[in-house]
């Protein structure tokens, strides 16, 4: 007996359409793990006591890190955010910059590592930026995929930099390298256009003489005599005085010739 008006959806388990199926879930697998790949890391050390917690930003920035680096951090309210990477998105690059900021981060760059484009913009977000002489932090414009500098990308640049607190000066530095140049920042350069940094690992700080303390009082010398010697020493030396001068009166005594008359 055949049974009709089955409510149930008939699968098909051969045929072109699964076939096509299988291909576009693969594909969506591989797009995914793709991006995967690429993304940076956010890994997190939080630290025993009072110490800021560390954070490590390493690879390529991609659309979606600025979230990623959100929510890995959102229980800390201290950190030092270290960066490595060679950039990639700007919007990401701006989005942890604000982030940073809002929080109050330190930002770092190591004397081995290279921080450029998008990722020097976030770098800039903390309120402190640590760098060294040896570091590597580079800026240039704002691109398209094609390679093309962008208006709407130096705007929105120029938006996030005035934001933070950077003068004029700053925003034209840092966006007048062509995209595929870079200018890389020195101390000397920062202090010229109003970027504060703070150099770490420098020979001339390692290499200071050390600071003299001065008192903020003059010394004066104590009115205390002296101390003396303890009661039972000098009761010692009187002992020893008195034996040595009974000695010396029994020696008088004696005759002067022994062993006869």
């Amino acid at each position: 007996m055949r049974r009709t008006g089955s409510k149930c959806p008939r699968i098909r388990l051969w045929g072109p359409p699964l076939l096509l199926e299988v291909k576009l879930t693969f594909l969506i697998l591989v797009l995914i793990g793709t991006n995967i790949a690429h993304a940076a890391t956010v890994a997190v050390e939080v630290r025993s006591g009072e110490q800021p917690a560390l954070v490590l930003v390493d690879g390529k920035l991609e659309s979606g890190d600025g979230d990623r680096f959100r929510y890995t951090t959102a229980f800390l309210s201290s950190a030092i955010v270290s960066f490595r990477s060679d950039g990639g998105s700007v919007a990401a690059g701006i989005q942890i910059g604000e982030i940073i900021r809002l929080k109050g981060f330190t930002t770092s760059v190591s004397r081995d590592a290279r921080c450029a484009s998008a990722c020097a913009l976030a770098w800039l977000g903390g309120t402190k930026r640590l760098m060294s002489a040896e570091s590597k932090i580079g800026f240039h414009a704002a691109y398209t995929a094609d390679g093309r500098e962008t208006g709407v990308g130096n705007a929105l640049i120029g938006a996030y930099l005035n934001k933070i607190g950077l003068p004029y000066s700053a925003v034209a530095y840092i966006t007048q390298a062509a995209p595929r140049s870079m200018t890389w920042l020195s101390a000397a350069e920062a202090k010229k256009h109003g970027i504060d940094v703070e150099l770490v690992g420098s020979p001339q700080v390692a290499n200071a003489p050390a600071p003299v303390v001065l008192s903020a009082a003059p010394v004066v010398p104590s009115a205390t005599p002296p101390p003396t010697k303890p009661p039972q020493v000098i009761g010692q030396q009187a002992c020893v005085a008195e034996f040595a001068r009974l000695r010396d009166d029994v020696q008088k005594k004696r005759p002067c010739c022994e062993g006869g008359e």
